[in-house]
């Protein structure tokens, strides 16, 4: 994660800085502070797994990369969580239940388990990036660090959006029940941080005021494009002959600078 514009005063973050729309820059900010666990749970993981059995170079190096890339997310995204917390004081509620979540499942699931998460949080963030590209250039930021980063990872996470799932596949793979259940389990662990999350950081955001929080929260919005095909391709992850090469059109996600 190369380029990203340097990170200004705080001041830049304690508003609206995404689009001018408050709850976007609250959604943003609670992605960001789960981020490095994710990214914990991520490398701790495919790390366990390697060296790989078998004769498979060309994917033990993919691993490698994909390591090397996430400790520069987690990296990236505590910087910019270090800058967040000078206006909220503290970590969002709700981000210490999915630490010890992810933290339950290193020392208490199978490997061959956690495999299997990891390829399904994988093809999640994928399509959340798909979603992302298409949608933010049209947007205007605040803050030139966030928007690098924020662009840069989506961009990242289409290029190696295989890596787990093939790492998955090599290990054994699974049905598509198991699919199943770990999608179901990602939406209702993700829709709990965020519905906890968010408002809080909003209210932080309306300096306390709990009628501007409110109205930030049930405002109405025009559906952003593609919400219909965004969530087509998070259940495609459920058919049998599925791979995440399918997800993305590559000619559609080039990596300019918004």
């Amino acid at each position: 994660m190369q380029g990203l514009t340097p990170l200004t005063a705080p001041a830049d973050l304690a508003g609206p800085w995404c689009n001018s729309d408050a709850r976007a820059s609250a959604t943003l900010e609670a992605v960001s502070f789960v981020t490095p666990a994710l990214e914990r749970f991520f490398i701790r993981t495919v790390a366990d797994c390697l060296p790989l059995a078998g004769n498979d170079a060309e994917l033990e190096r993919l691993c490698r990369e994909f390591i090397h890339e996430e400790a520069e997310h987690t990296g990236a995204h505590r910087r910019l969580n270090s800058a967040l917390l000078t206006y909220m004081k503290a970590p969002p509620p709700g981000l210490a239940a999915v630490e010890g979540l992810l933290e339950f499942v290193n020392r208490r699931l199978s490997l061959s388990t956690r495999v299997a998460l990891v390829a399904a949080l994988e093809h999640f963030t994928a399509v959340l990036s798909k979603s992302y590209l298409r949608s933010h250039g049209r947007w205007q930021f605040g803050c030139n660090y966030a928007r690098d980063l924020f662009h840069q990872h989506a961009l990242e996470e289409i290029d190696h959006r295989s890596v787990a799932f093939d790492l998955w596949l090599h290990r054994g793979g699974g049905s598509v029940p198991v699919r199943l259940a770990a999608i179901a389990s990602i939406l209702m662990v993700g829709a709990a941080y965020l519905g906890v999350a968010t408002p809080w950081i909003l209210h932080r955001k309306y300096g306390g005021s709990l009628a501007a929080t409110l109205g930030g929260l049930l405002a109405k919005r025009q559906a952003p494009a593609g919400a219909g095909s965004t969530l087509k391709d998070l259940f495609r992850y459920v058919r049998r002959n599925y791979h995440p090469q399918h997800l993305i059109d590559d000619t559609s996600t080039e990596g300019k600078r918004p």
